[in-house]
């Protein structure tokens, strides 16, 4: 007993950061099983999966936490300033989030000429808030603060889950102002510790006024290539939603449902375990300290542990949806789409894992080309099997996933 108290003491943030993701996934399935409770796999969840989109895109691939860590070991450079280091680096990434979501709400019109343009635009503002708040985490992360930045995913959860209630009752529109709220809540449970590290900065002016943009060069320079590759690696979502929206009703929907499942790993797994190593890594090379014992137990800890999580998948898809979905409006036609799509899509897990660790290295490493070539190949295998493969979509969107992070995955490692 006292082995295990004097575990618990000397890990406890780790395993706090653990039990937070925990708690957070949790309440995202109870959202998801709400959003398949009210809705099913029908024209009306696909339209929701549509609008979740852009929000989706940015947090995948302009503020996920690959572009957190490199934040944070950007704001490790310059040790003297990094309070105006981190709030010039603020000021030019809300320009960039807001072209972002400029370009995101024309191609939603663009792509999708069947929904309200107003629905595009209103889906294209949420991006906004939660890519501010995941600089603002990003430094916090840096200062060695974890808890609250870790906390606001598990609030969001919760809140959306009133969304998709106000999304039932009063229209899907709703579903997207919810989203607006919950950004701009991101951004102020962190506040208590962003005001700390800001000290006299008045911090409403500092985060949400105008203010003179400097070109952040140094920043682009280091930044640039990664945005780059992640921008990229986005288009196949573009692709793939094109897709099922044209293979007729529910395909999103199932795509969405069978995605969250197997998202299930990183965050609860995955990210927490790295939100905490690497920052400690990063200081052990400043140290010169030793880290190759610490790489080679993550990456096969990591590798076993998803390859375990995919047979799962594999073998028990129609339990695992029965158990999270199948209630409501959701019927025999949605377990059997989104079987399928779980099905296939089950080793991928096994690749995002280990190719998310990776990245962490290779922004450790300060290695840009090799993350950008890495990103190239697995977005270009993703794109010419979604054209080639003749199979269901379900099988074509799986192989091409799961194909596409492998290739990653090589680049990587050579």
């Amino acid at each position: 007993m006292t082995r295990v108290l004097d575990f618990f003491k000397k890990y406890w943030l780790p395993i706090t950061l653990i039990s937070l993701a925990i708690t957070s996934k949790f309440i995202g399935f109870l959202r998801n099983a709400f959003i398949a409770y009210f809705f099913g796999a029908s024209y009306t969840s696909d339209l929701l999966g549509i609008l979740m989109f852009p929000t989706d895109f940015v947090l995948a691939y302009l503020i996920n936490q690959t572009i957190i860590t490199a934040l944070t070991i950007f704001f490790s450079r310059d040790q003297s300033a990094k309070r105006e280091v981190f709030l010039r680096t603020f000021h030019f990434y809300r320009v960039i989030l807001t072209i972002a979501s400029v370009v995101l709400a024309i191609v939603m019109i663009v792509v999708y000429p069947t929904v309200p343009w107003q629905y595009g635009v209103l889906a294209a503002i949420p991006g906004i808030f939660y890519g501010m708040a995941g600089i603002i985490q990003s430094y916090l992360n840096y200062n060695r603060v974890f808890i609250w930045p870790a906390t606001q995913e598990l609030i969001a959860n919760l809140v959306l889950l009133f969304g998709v209630a106000l999304a039932a009752k009063y229209g899907i529109y709703w579903y997207v102002v919810v989203m607006i709220a919950v950004g701009m809540l991101r951004i102020l449970v962190m506040y208590p510790d962003l005001r700390r590290l800001l000290a006299d900065k008045p911090w409403i002016r500092e985060l949400f006024g105008i203010q003179k943009i400097k070109f952040e060069k140094e920043l682009l320079i280091y930044i640039g290539p990664i945005l780059f590759t992640f921008i990229l690696s986005g288009l196949p979502g573009f692709l793939i939603l094109h897709k099922l929206n044209a293979a007729g009703e529910g395909y999103i929907a199932a795509y969405n449902y069978a995605n969250k499942i197997i998202n299930l790993f990183n965050p609860i797994f995955v990210i927490p375990l790295t939100t905490y190593l690497i920052p400690t890594m990063q200081r052990w090379i400043e140290e010169k300290r030793s880290v190759v014992a610490v790489n080679t137990t993550a990456f096969l800890l990591l590798g076993s542990a998803s390859f375990a999580f995919a047979l799962v998948l594999v073998l028990w898809p129609d339990f695992l949806i029965n158990a999270i979905y199948a209630r409501g409006h959701f019927d025999h036609q949605a377990l059997w789409l989104t079987s399928k799509f779980l099905r296939y899509q089950a080793f991928a897990v096994v690749g995002y894992a280990l190719m998310y660790y990776l990245l962490q290295l290779t922004l450790l490493h300060n290695k840009p080309r090799r993350l950008m070539a890495s990103f190239i190949l697995g977005t270009l295998v993703i794109i010419g099997l979604l054209y080639f493969l003749p199979f269901a979509p379900y099988i074509t969107v799986g192989l091409s996933l799961t194909l596409g992070v492998l290739g990653s995955i090589v680049v990587l490692i050579l």
